[in-house]
């Protein structure tokens, strides 16, 4: 994916383990500066997923298979005070977050980033309350989304490529 970026980003980092950290790195590097961590916990008050009826609750084999990644295994600080447990792959998930907002703040001081989750505090991000988060919405005005496109593409984050470069076609067959 980083072959889509500017050659000042040849590679993407801290896109990893989960998809959240992914989203976080693509809006930094899309020139984003004002992002919501919406239900981005990384941690839980109880012992138990976010979302009912996951795989890991329907497929017993599964969950028996990946209970050393998804199983809760300790504490981070929550958001909100107190403690929320967590797994190995979302305390790794917290870890990438944290290191990821102390570089992008530190590469661009208006880099904000806002956490209004009950689940982990993460340094460098906003708390900001669901009161505080809905104001904060409606209070926006129309947004031209045309506008914002050209000035993507205008300031080149994007590249724009012909799909025959990747050959598709071709790697699909191999």
């Amino acid at each position: 994916g980083s072959s889509l970026f500017p050659s000042k980003y040849p590679h993407l980092y801290y896109v990893n383990p989960t998809v959240t950290n992914t989203g976080l790195a693509l809006a930094y590097y899309l020139g984003f500066r004002e992002v919501y961590l919406l239900g981005v916990d990384l941690g839980f008050p109880e012992e138990k997923f976010h979302a009912e009826g996951t795989i890991y609750e329907v497929d017993k084999n599964l969950a028996k298979d990946m209970e050393s990644v998804y199983s809760f295994s300790g504490e981070l600080e929550g958001n909100w005070g107190g403690k929320v447990k967590t797994s190995f792959i979302l305390r790794w998930a917290w870890v990438v977050f944290e290191d990821s907002m102390r570089y992008f703040t530190s590469m661009d001081e208006n880099f904000k980033v806002y956490n209004p989750n009950f689940g982990a505090k993460i340094d460098k991000t906003i708390r900001i309350s669901k009161e505080e988060l809905e104001e904060k919405f409606n209070s926006l005005k129309e947004i031209d989304k045309e506008q914002i496109n050209r000035e993507i593409w205008k300031n080149e984050i994007v590249k724009d490529y012909d799909l025959q470069e990747f050959e598709l076609t071709k790697r699909k067959m191999q």
